[in-house]
């Protein structure tokens, strides 16, 4: 999915998914369940990279060091990550894939306890492009060889 508003300095990209085996889940509460069994996860991307043909884009490098700024400073900026929630979590340092790099796993609460996410976020400061990718799944899963999985194919194709 492509998120991108005319005047921005830079296009913003951002795809949430689901995957499961077995039969789809048929509500919310239904996939919750799935995942909780081992059976479904949640994967999501979010990428920015900068709008060449915005007459914006020359504000982009301030915009894009704030950002990338944050991810060692304040967690990772992936919408609706719960990592600034008091939840137990952890940074590690996801595959570089010759980018830098920064990640957390966090152990979800709530509705959500029994499933586990990893974030992580790599930019190129060369092409002024950064992208961050969650995976979530149940506790037990191996979610950051996943997440690392996701971003070697991802991270090359957004990051040059």
């Amino acid at each position: 999915m492509r998120n991108t508003v005319a005047s921005a300095a830079a296009d913003h990209y951002v795809c949430v998914t689901e995957a499961w085996s077995g039969t789809k889940p048929t509500s919310p509460q239904a996939a919750l369940q799935t995942a909780k069994a081992g059976n479904g996860a949640q994967f999501g991307i979010e990428a920015w990279t900068p709008n060449e043909s915005s007459p914006y884009v020359k504000q982009w490098p301030n915009e894009y060091d704030r950002l990338t700024g944050g991810f060692d400073k304040h967690a990772l900026t992936f919408p609706g990550l719960f990592a600034n929630a008091g939840w137990p979590a952890k940074w590690f340092n996801p595959s570089h894939l010759g980018y830098q790099t920064r990640g957390i796993v966090v152990q979800v609460q709530g509705l959500a306890k029994g499933l586990v996410a990893a974030a992580g976020c790599w930019w190129n400061d060369k092409a002024l492009s950064a992208v961050c990718i969650v995976d979530e799944e149940a506790i037990g899963k191996p979610v950051v060889k996943h997440l690392n999985q996701l971003a070697a194919i991802a991270a090359p194709k957004i990051l040059g």
